[in-house]
């Protein structure tokens, strides 16, 4: 039968016969106009969307209309018709038809809560208009990549807490991360390559203007990527632009930067985009003889020609952190990554301005240069600084990839997907064969996954739907993705060590033993699969902070019994979790001799992002510059890769006073109603209000130090 004598059939059953047409109510369509109800378009759709034969697209929508007609409806909007389409597919057993024809969004009742709440624990956020729609429209991308980029399983995967796909509501459109090399911009201009619809400027003629246009850029970037937005040795090639400027000039172009970057906000509700840079003291020996560009674009020298400027800015940067802002609060962002060694800060001859900045606010996170691995004249921030990527870019033929005097290094990482460590030992028990095999089936799940999204964005750029990361310069894409790891992250190392081993990784060294073979294990499928798929999968400490209180109130849900002596935190409030990655146990009463110790171990393996945090206490010793110096010179000297000191703060919202530790009222005017207290939920300060109720507990149970 033909298909139009099968729609005339349908018509003349269910539509022209005068009597059934009383019976069927008017629709609101999504066009916004009210029209009758023609059950054909039903079929055509179900044809269309989910690709069901027509003759079994009939039967769906008889089966459809006889409900619509007993149910005694008078009116019917086009969600309504597609939820009674859908059951009636799960009804007749076509359900991967019902997958592709569902309605993905949220629930009215949800998007009320938002619209009333204060602020989202999930994202660590104020309630504001931006905010709202930004969650709202999330909710829907999430569902869209759930239902129809992702096979079940995988999918299955992540809503069962056996993996968390980082910043899934951007899984469909945007890159996870990226680190900038800020002399595209220095050299053609805001933006570096032509939008129709944008204002584009020329290469900045002045500090000034150098400045804004970095700022402008990392806005930019937030528009097309998921994640933090950084600049690698920034200062150093901001330097070229300061020659002839004295200290002064120098530091206000410092408070421009960074306050600047902070108040970006206004074009994401409440929500400061996550920035960094990377800065130096010395200009890296890598650029020392490669071109500086300075003013107009134009080639001014060398950038080793530029030290002083350099040296300049980079305390200029340390002072301005110092101070903080108009009420002498921290600055969140951009984080102050420090790339430093053990002979540069013992040096008398330097300045101790990162030291201050250490001691009032806790703001520098350091990079240990002597560290061999970290080949911090060539610092390629967090995904790229392994081993193995030299043999990744042999298979791939590029072994200039990273040359900076060819290139321009835009660097970072498509997707980041961490795994849930302890519920491996719960599922596959403590034989160590056994969790191999059920870790390779999560690793391999994770890989596929990441595949998955480097065809999107691959897809994305062909068809310049991504604007900024689809431009050229000097026929060379921006996004290179011979230049985007997939990364693999993991929660837990030390919760299925105990699950394993019966110790925690501080508790004996059969915990720490485990731990190597896990982190082995996972490393050399990371590099089978660089090798085998010749893209670059890479191991790295996801800060989670979300996915450590998900996975184990998770487990603590399904693996109730496996799991309750396992878990960290309070099982009776909820509030529980595991350790980051492969931290040791955050309230574990050890020196920090023996967690510098342990967690260089493992640092030392994986070679990623392995920033160790070190909470301070109030004690008087916490506040003395030159006390700091002293400790990040024995870290430097420990071999310690990645460090950052860690304070808590109050402030005082009625009269702006911001004072260190936590405070039930504020000592200036007493008031209580008005505070809020502060500290650093991974690398970056945020209020205790916004966390979640394991990050919460989390923070109570955290060991605090005196220096």
């Amino acid at each position: 039968m033909s298909e139009e004598k099968n729609d005339d059939e349908l018509n003349a059953k269910l539509d022209n016969a005068e009597y059934i047409s009383k019976l069927l109510p008017e629709v609101f369509v999504s066009t916004g106009d009210v029209r009758k109800f023609n059950p054909v378009n039903i079929m055509d759709s179900m044809v269309k969307e989910a690709g069901l034969p027509r003759k079994e697209a009939k039967k769906v929508t008889e089966l459809v209309v006889r409900r619509i007609i007993a149910s005694g409806i008078k009116f019917l909007s086009g969600p309504h018709i597609r939820e009674l389409v859908c059951s009636a597919l799960s009804e007749l057993n076509f359900e991967d038809e019902r997958k592709k024809f569902t309605r993905i969004g949220m629930p009215i009742h949800d998007y009320e809560e938002l619209l009333e709440s204060k602020y989202n624990e999930r994202a660590a956020e104020y309630t504001a208009p931006e905010n709202i729609h930004r969650w709202a429209s999330g909710q829907l991308a999430s569902e869209f990549t759930l239902l129809k980029l992702l096979k079940n399983d995988q999918a299955r995967c992540h809503l069962s807490g056996d993996i968390h796909i980082h910043s899934l509501r951007y899984f469909d459109m945007r890159p996870f991360a990226q680190s900038w090399d800020l002399r595209l911009i220095l050299e053609h201009g805001l933006p570096p390559m032509s939008f129709l619809n944008f204002t584009v400027a020329k290469p900045a003629k002045k500090a000034t203007t150098a400045i804004m246009h970095a700022c402008k850029w990392l806005g930019f970037a937030h528009s097309e990527f998921a994640g933090e937005q950084s600049y690698l040795f920034f200062n150093t090639f901001i330097a070229p632009y300061l020659k002839g400027l004295d200290y002064e000039e120098i530091k206000q172009l410092a408070q421009v930067f960074i306050f600047e970057t902070n108040q970006q906000y206004i074009s994401r509700g409440s929500h400061i985009p996550i920035t960094s840079i990377v800065t130096t003291p010395k200009i890296p020996t890598i650029l020392t003889d490669i071109d500086a560009i300075g003013p107009k674009g134009h080639i001014v020298g060398k950038y080793g020609d530029f030290q002083d400027e350099c040296n300049l800015f980079f305390n200029a940067l340390s002072e301005v952190y110092a101070k903080g802002d108009a009420r002498g609060k921290f600055f969140a962002f951009p984080k102050h990554k420090v790339i430093l060694n053990s002979s540069m800060a013992q040096d008398n001859d330097f300045n101790s301005l990162i030291f201050e900045e250490s001691a009032k606010m806790g703001t520098p996170i350091f990079i240990n240069s002597d560290v061999s691995w970290m080949n911090a004249d060539n610092y390629l921030g967090n995904f790229f600084n392994n081993k193995y990527k030299e043999a990744y870019l042999n298979e791939i033929d590029s072994k200039d990839l990273m040359n900076w005097k060819k290139h321009y290094i835009n660097i970072g990482a498509l997707q980041s997907v961490s795994i849930n460590l302890p519920r491996i030992v719960y599922e596959a028990s403590s034989d160590l064969d056994k969790i191999k095999e059920h870790l390779n089936k999560k690793m391999e799940c994770i890989r596929d996954i990441l595949l998955i999204k480097q065809k999107v964005i691959q897809r994305l750029l062909e068809k310049k739907r991504l604007l900024l990361c689809s431009g050229e310069i000097d026929g060379e894409p921006i996004l290179n993705l011979k230049r985007q790891a997939l990364v693999f992250g993991y929660v837990g190392l030390n919760e299925m060590a105990k699950a394993s081993t019966g110790y925690e990784l501080h508790e004996d060294q059969t915990a720490v033993k485990f731990g190597r073979e896990i982190l082995n294990y996972m490393l050399d499928l990371c590099k089978e699969y660089s090798s085998n798929q010749k893209s670059f999968f890479t191991l790295w400490e996801q800060p989670a902070e979300f996915a450590t209180y998900r996975f184990a109130a998770l487990d603590h849900t399904h693996y109730k019994k496996k799991s309750e002596s396992i878990l960290n935190g309070n099982k009776h409030s909820g509030g529980v979790y595991y350790t980051p990655a492969s931290h040791v146990n955050y309230k574990a009463d050890i020196s920090l001799d023996r967690r510098i110790q342990i967690h260089k171990d493992f640092a030392d393996r994986l070679q990623n992002n392995c920033s160790m945090p070190i909470w301070l206490n109030e004690d008087e010793n916490n506040n003395i510059a030159s006390n700091f110096r002293h400790t990040t010179v024995k870290l430097l000297n420990s071999g310690l890769s990645k460090f950052c000191y860690n304070f808590d703060f109050s402030l005082c919202f009625k009269c702006n006073t911001f004072q260190k530790g936590i405070v039930n009222s504020c000592k200036n005017c007493g008031n209580n109603d008005y505070l809020k207290n502060l500290s650093k939920i991974t690398d970056y300060y945020t209020t205790l209000e916004l966390w979640n109720a394991g990050k919460r507990q989390e923070f109570e149970d955290r060991k605090k130090l005196s220096l």
